[in-house]
């Protein structure tokens, strides 16, 4: 089992509700690379949340988020989804803190 920090666990937990999955696209320059679409979310509470693409990219690393390349008006976008065993480890790591 992966060891994830608050904010990757906390990514794959938002991506594991139902019809859950995130997408980004990026601007290409000539010495950084932005990221458009991967700012902040807001749960059920209002609390705001902000996601950096490392956390992505390290889930997608082990296997626990699975991408694909999407278009939309001809802009190149890229979705992430949960894998199984995201989601089982996800419902493993919820139902440890509630036994």
């Amino acid at each position: 089992m992966p060891k994830l920090s608050k904010e990757q666990f906390r990514l794959l937990l938002w991506l594991s509700l139902p019809s859950s999955f995130f997408e980004v696209t990026s601007d290409h320059h000539l010495h950084d690379v932005l990221y458009n679409g991967l700012h902040d979310y807001k749960d059920e509470k209002g609390k705001k949340y902000k996601f950096d693409i490392r956390t992505l990219q390290a889930l997608a690393a082990n296997k626990l988020v699975d991408f694909e390349t999407v278009y939309y008006c001809g802009l190149e976008w890229t979705r992430y989804t949960i894998t199984d065993a995201g989601r089982l480890l996800t419902l493993n790591t919820v139902a440890d803190f509630y036994v």
